[in-house]
C-alpha cells in the first residue's frame, strides 16, 4: 500500500544523523504470504519511501525500536556493528515506531548509529507483524520469505550474531578476533646514517614488527607497531 503523507523530519536532523539512503524496493514484485507485509513506509533519512514486500535479494535483518523504548537503546549499536560488518552480505533496516521523527534522529546521532531506517508513524507494521511491544527484529531471506521472529531485546553481539548466522545462513559477519600471533613475529628494523655535518647524525630509525597468524583459514596480517624517530 502507498505510503500516507508525512511530514517530512527536520532537515538539520537529517543531516546530522548522516543515515545510510533507504533502498530501492522493487514495486511490481508479488507480496509473499510468508513475507513481510506489503506496506510501504516512509524513509527515516534520505532515499526513497521502502515497499517492504518489495525487499528482495539480500538477506534482510528488520529491527522495529523507537526512541522511548528503552531495551531499543541498547540494541541499536549492535545493529550498527552488523550493518557495518556485514558489507553486501546482508541488509539491515531499521523501522522507527509511532515515533517523533526529531526524537529518533537525535538518538541515532547521539548513539552513533547510521544504518538506514523508515517511519511506521502509526504502526501499521503492527497488525501483519503480530507485535504487542517493542523491540522486535524479523530475519528475512533473499527470496523475501521470513525465517524467523526476535520478540524482546537482543543483548549481545554473540546472540545476534547467532540469530543471523542460524536463521539467514550468514556466517563471519562480525570477524574474529584471532589473539597473539600464531605464526612468530619478526622485525625489521633499519638505521639510516647521512652526512650532515661532522660527525655523521643517525637521522631515522624505522621499526615495524608483524605477527601472522591463521584465523578460519584465513591469513592474517597485525601491525603492531610502527614508529619513525628523527634524531637530530
Amino acid at each position: 500500500s502507498a505510503p500516507r503523507p508525512v511530514e517530512s523530519a527536520p532537515a538539520d536532523l537529517v543531516a546530522a544523523a548522516e543515515l545510510v539512503d533507504c533502498p530501492a524496493t522493487d514495486p511490481e514484485v508479488e507480496a509473499r504470504e510468508d513475507g513481510l507485509p506489503d506496506l510501504t513506509l516512509a524513509c527515516l533519512g534520505d532515499g526513497p519511501p521502502v515497499r517492504l514486500a518489495g525487499l528482495r535479494g539480500r538477506p534482510v535483518v528488520l529491527n522495529l525500536w523507537a526512541s522511548w523504548c528503552e531495551p531499543c537503546r541498547d540494541e541499536l549499536p549492535l545493529f550498527a556493528d552488523l550493518a557495518g560488518a556485514a558489507g553486501s552480505s546482508l541488509r539491515v533496516l531499521g523501522v522507527a515506531v509511532q515515533d517523533d521523527p526529531g526524537a529518533a534522529l537525535s538518538l541515532l546521532t547521539d548513539s552513533d548509529v547510521h544504518y538506514a531506517s523508515v517511519r511506521d508513524d502509526e504502526a501499521a507494521t503492527k497488525a501483519p507483524l503480530r507485535w504487542t511491544g517493542l523491540p522486535m527484529t524479523v530475519f528475512v531471506d533473499a527470496d523475501g520469505v521470513i525465517t524467523h521472529t526476535q520478540r524482546g531485546v537482543i543483548s549481545s553481539e554473540e546472540q545476534l550474531r547467532g540469530l543471523v548466522q542460524e536463521h539467514l545462513g550468514v556466517t563471519d559477519v562480525f570477524g574474529e578476533d584471532v589473539g597473539p600471533p600464531l605464526g612468530g613475529v619478526f622485525t625489521v628494523t633499519q638505521g639510516l646514517k647521512t652526512a650532515w655535518n661532522s660527525p655523521l647524525d643517525e637521522r631515522g630509525i624505522v621499526g615495524m614488527a608483524y605477527g601472522l597468524a591463521l584465523a578460519g583459514q584465513k591469513p592474517v596480517a597485525e601491525v603492531q607497531f610502527c614508529d619513525y624517530i628523527f634524531n637530530t
